[in-house]
């Protein structure tokens, strides 16, 4: 009888990380241990423009709140892990809002829990979020020459395919005419490596949470090439 390795959803294979829920934003005690944060009062977070799912954090100690900083809050136990609000920040950022969507009613686990590292070149932590199909239109009103994961859905709404590539051209390919396509969803992202890490994602999470792949990944029984 075949046997299957149980992984808790709290297992990480990192310390240092931050996690994204819909109560704020979660910095885990190793991180704020290692890091000699246990004292910080505010936390500040950057965008970046090469990278839309790419985000900065910085902290700041004092009572003196300014402009573009979010209030850390600690457990009235522990100092060891705090968390901020930063209401604005992620309903504002369009990956994030539609992270949080996309992670609602869910328990928290790897889909929500980003490795922070310090940047060197950008003076501060940052973290990459899971893209989560941000963007939809109908197969006729895709941008054109733009690369990304995708998926497909029917009338009913049913994810019916997750993939990658060039996403117009993947949706007007003549094979999945008859696929019934009513709305793509997508993500851009212009990283070859970064399209097969995260569509590879999307379809094992679909796969945890549904029983079986989307109906054509199954029929078709692999992954889009490049």
């Amino acid at each position: 009888m075949p046997r299957k390795l149980f992984v808790s959803s709290k297992f990480t294979e990192f310390d240092e990380y931050v996690t994204i829920g819909t109560g704020g934003i979660y910095f885990s005690a190793e991180f704020v241990k290692k890091n000699n944060l246990e004292d910080v009062t505010f936390a500040k977070f950057y965008t970046f423009d090469e990278n839309p799912y790419k985000f900065g954090v910085e902290f700041e100690r004092g009572d003196e709140k300014v402009e573009g900083t979010f209030a850390v809050i600690r457990s009235s136990r522990s100092n060891s892990s705090f968390y901020t609000t930063a209401r604005a920040f992620m309903q504002e950022v369009i990956p994030l809002k539609n992270l949080l969507k996309t992670l609602k009613g869910k328990r928290s686990g790897a889909a929500n829990r980003f490795e922070l590292t310090f940047d060197k070149l950008e003076k501060c932590f940052v973290f990459t979020i899971i893209p989560t199909f941000e963007y939809s239109c109908d197969v006729l009103s895709i941008p054109e020459n733009i690369y990304g994961i995708y998926r497909y859905l029917n009338s009913n709404n049913d994810v019916i395919y997750i993939g990658k590539g060039n996403i117009k051209e993947r949706a007007k390919s003549s094979e999945r005419r008859d696929w019934g396509i009513a709305r793509v969803q997508y993500s851009v992202l212009e990283d070859k490596e970064s399209r097969s890490k995260y569509e590879s994602m999307h379809i094992r999470m679909y796969e945890a949470s549904n029983g079986a792949k989307p109906t054509y990944n199954l029929i078709s029984g692999k992954q889009d090439i490049e």
